[in-house]
């Protein structure tokens, strides 16, 4: 008789869960906002998927230049602001960022990266940051920089700006 009731309740959680994973819907997202921004660094977080074994946690973030353009200098910190449409709104997901680069060479490496791949969390209908910030001299390329969204490996979009110098 125990067995059938904790097989119940593992039924039933089972079930719940699976009535709450079909319930969320990704159909898209939409930038808010993009450009040149003004950020204060909180914290590195140590993560192998980046050029440069790091990123960087930041905080009152300031647009300061909408552009697609952006001047390769130090510390110079660009991105967009974004929604995830979807629903339940304020519902936690998984999305993949790929970022598509020119090629960057970390001096202590011998390979060049032309492709960062990593995984964060963001709330349906709930504004999210992705930027980049120049924390190195040598990772300041010119060329096309490509910031990729994916939500159970299908692309919600892309956001594309031009590095110069």
């Amino acid at each position: 008789m125990n067995y059938f009731k904790s097989s119940s309740v593992i039924s039933l959680c089972c079930l719940l869960f699976t009535v709450s994973q079909a319930e969320v819907k990704v159909q898209g997202f939409e930038i808010i906002e993009y450009g040149i921004y003004t950020a204060e660094a909180k914290e590195k977080v140590e993560d192998e998927s980046t050029i440069e074994g790091t990123w960087t946690v930041v905080d009152n973030l300031k647009l300061t230049a909408q552009t697609d353009s952006v001047f390769a200098d130090m510390k110079t910190h660009f991105g967009f602001w974004f929604v995830v449409k979807g629903e339940p709104v304020g519902e936690e997901i998984t999305v993949t960022f790929v970022n598509q680069l020119p090629g960057i060479q970390n001096p202590d490496e011998e390979r060049v990266i032309y492709e960062e791949k990593y995984n964060s969390t963001v709330k349906i209908g709930v504004p999210s940051f992705k930027g980049y910030m120049f924390d190195y001299s040598w990772e300041a390329v010119p060329g096309e920089w490509i910031f990729q969204i994916y939500y159970e490996n299908q692309k919600l979009g892309e956001k594309r700006f031009v590095v110069y110098k």
